[in-house]
């Protein structure tokens, strides 16, 4: 259970800090209350020290889902074969494996907290009119039949120490649907709404992880060990209802769309000519991609789909216009070169990363001990809708109005990117490599019966960042646990660069 109370007031008298002192100008109360409740059972059995196998379902249900819905099992079932404990693995293969063991395992899982208490009904907020109050339904419309995401997922891996453990090695490879995702979808005005929460389709995630962690340097008074790890996941929307895309947020410039990853930017885009170069207007501007929206979104799901839907549009297959890349699209030109038709919306950008990694050294010489972490981020895009605000002229202070004045660009260049709401112009590369951590501390015995030791440390993170990106971070998270709206950069707060001193007492 949960409440919260806000009041806000503006135009205080002198000295007066309360509410009623002033003008108020906004004030909410906010009550919500959920249940979730879950039980286990699991079972473990071994034999003979090298097979392992796990046993286990779970019954898990929230109150936020519709009553027929609220409960679900999830079973999961797992095996571990230590290879290196069977006698044939005595001799040269002992010599150079300590551990070999290789490991799989399926299960289930669900989404106890993919909505909000009440988002499974049309919600009345209060309303002032005329001096009466009243209610009026919210934006939202309710979803009785609302139900977890359930998520099943395939994993295999193998677990591996060579030269007498100083070589580790960890790999995963893994395959996970999710269906009855959970997202909102937009609604026609003609509902009277404009969203609603749906299980909307199935994504997946497929992907591989790894692990090497090495002993460099072993002496009786210096130790070095290195660890690197490394992932990658391939996320894909394999199927969604009605129709093959709709908004998920980021101001509308984030989509679902099938055969797609999750959260898109699919928006305007800059019309180029067949080298991949801005095809600008008579008057030497920037412009928007035009054609035919239809035949463009078939040319995005498939060749064969895109013909189809020019020969469903009365289009000639052989005059089917080729983008930069030289994919079939929905583009068209004019006799003259120009774009023509609608305003199209293409993908322009993912914030899904390509990899991840991290590189973590751990040094020990005598008292003293200095650890260092590196992490990177590669192949994320990242949506500056802060460089979008401030760049466009309409501000009369941004860089693009800047370059006018200047006369570096035509007048009227911002203004045509702005107007045009072309996104790709903001939409930067967020890779980036950091320096997350250094740590050095210092133990020592003081000259006391009542300490035994002391361990002094000194750290600092997020010292250091190598990226490309022109705001404040790349590394952004202004959607919370939102997985659907990422690399959305709207006024977020920078990691700060921290340090700290502390000690350590023994007694």
């Amino acid at each position: 259970k949960s409440e919260a109370i806000a009041n806000e007031a503006s135009n205080l008298g002198p000295i007066v800090r309360t509410i009623d002192g002033g003008t108020i100008s906004s004030s909410f109360d906010v009550i919500a209350e959920q249940s979730l409740r879950g039980g286990y059972v699991q079972e473990t059995i071994g034999y003979r020290d090298r097979i392992f196998v796990t046993l286990a379902g779970r019954v898990d249900g929230s109150s936020v889902f519709g009553e027929d819905h609220r409960s679900q099992f999830y079973p999961k079932v797992g095996g571990a074969y230590v290879v290196s404990e069977e006698p044939f693995w005595s001799g040269g293969l002992a010599n150079t494996f300590d551990v070999f063991k290789i490991r799989a395992s399926w299960g289930k899982a669900g989404n106890l907290t993919g909505i909000g208490p009440f988002d499974r009904f049309t919600n009345y907020n209060p309303i002032s009119f005329g001096g009466q109050t009243g209610l009026i339904p919210s934006s939202s419309l309710g979803n009785p039949d609302i139900k977890p995401e359930t998520q099943t997922e395939i994993e295999v891996g193998a677990d591996i120490s060579l030269l007498q453990n100083r070589l580790g090695i960890e790999f995963t490879y893994y395959n996970q649907d999710v269906d009855d995702l959970l997202l909102g979808r937009e609604l026609s005005p003609s509902t009277g709404a404009t969203s609603r929460i749906e299980n909307v389709g199935k994504l997946t995630n497929k992907g591989v992880e790894l692990m090497v962690r090495g002993m460099v340097l072993q002496r009786q008074d210096l130790n070095l060990q290195v660890t690197a790890l490394f992932s990658r996941n391939r996320n894909k929307v394999t199927r969604l209802v009605e129709g093959t895309r709709f908004g998920i947020g980021g101001f509308s410039s984030q989509y679902a769309i099938e055969d797609q990853p999750l959260g898109v930017f699919y928006w305007r885009a800059y019309a180029r000519d067949a080298n991949g170069e801005l095809l600008l207007t008579p008057d030497g501007l920037p412009q928007a991609e035009r054609g035919i929206q239809s035949l463009q979104n078939a040319c995005e799901v498939s060749e064969t789909a895109c013909f189809a839907e020019a020969q469903n549009l009365g289009l000639d297959p052989g005059d089917l216009v080729r983008d930069h890349d030289g994919n079939l699209s929905g583009i068209r030109r004019d006799g003259s070169g120009q774009p023509s038709g609608e305003l199209l919306r293409l993908i322009v950008g993912d914030p899904n990363p390509d990899w991840t990694g991290s590189l973590i050294a751990n040094l020990d010489y005598k008292k003293w001990s200095v650890r260092m972490q590196w992490d990177a981020v590669q192949g994320a895009d990242i949506f500056n809708w802060n460089r979008r605000n401030f760049d466009r002229h309409n501000y009369q202070g941004g860089y693009d109005y800047g370059r006018e004045l200047k006369g570096e660009v035509p007048k009227g260049w911002a203004n045509a990117t702005g107007s045009g709401l072309i996104i790709e112009e903001y939409v930067e590369d967020g890779s980036f490599i950091k320096l997350r951590e250094v740590s050095v501390s210092y133990t020592f015995s003081p000259n006391t019966r009542a300490i035994r030791s002391v361990r002094v440390n000194l750290s600092g993170r997020n010292l250091l960042s190598i990226d490309d990106y022109t705001g404040y971070d790349p590394e952004i998270g202004i959607s919370g646990r939102d997985t659907g709206v990422r690399g959305f950069d709207f006024g977020a707060v920078p990691i700060p660069r921290t340090f700290t001193l502390g000690a350590t007492l023994t007694f």
